[in-house]
């Protein structure tokens, strides 16, 4: 398979960037010293954020892309003074950075093989349990980056 085309590139990085804004849902001061909020308030509090990261991470059903490695705290903007974070972004924050690992590797990649081992990986974020319950339509995200990926490819 030839490497993908620019138009290749543009599905899967659009695919990637229009995923991004559900994991950007905490914003303020990054720096701010960590709190822990009352336990009654749902959510993630900034004090836990790191614990549930680690078990997200230990928990993920599949392998990152080659030269890629989990970061080992979460985000720091989920370090935010009394900050809480929805259920179920950081466990889409973590499949994110799955797949845009594995996006980068399809696009950067040097041979047909590598292309097309990182396209069969893309195509597996559909099936990640914190996909499956937080995204809110996957199936046209398949749709409109997995399935036209392959064919966007230069001759």
């Amino acid at each position: 398979m030839p490497r993908p085309s620019l138009l290749a590139i543009v599905v899967i990085v659009a695919g990637c960037l229009g995923t991004l804004s559900a994991c950007t849902a905490v914003s303020a001061d990054a720096n701010a010293e960590p709190e822990t909020p009352a336990a009654s308030q749902p959510g993630i509090g900034s004090g836990t954020a790191d614990v549930t990261w680690t078990r997200l991470v230990a928990e993920f059903p599949f392998e990152l892309a080659p030269g890629y490695s989990w970061p080992t705290a979460a985000p720091k903007a989920y370090f935010v003074a009394g900050g809480r974070v929805e259920d179920g972004v950081l466990d889409f924050d973590v499949a994110q950075y799955w797949l845009c690992g594995w996006e980068t590797t399809a696009v950067t990649a040097h041979d047909a093989t590598s292309v097309d081992a990182a396209l069969d990986e893309i195509a597996k974020f559909k099936s990640i349990p914190a996909v499956d319950r937080w995204y809110i339509d996957e199936d046209v995200w398949e749709a409109t980056v997995v399935h036209p990926a392959p064919a966007a490819t230069s001759p």
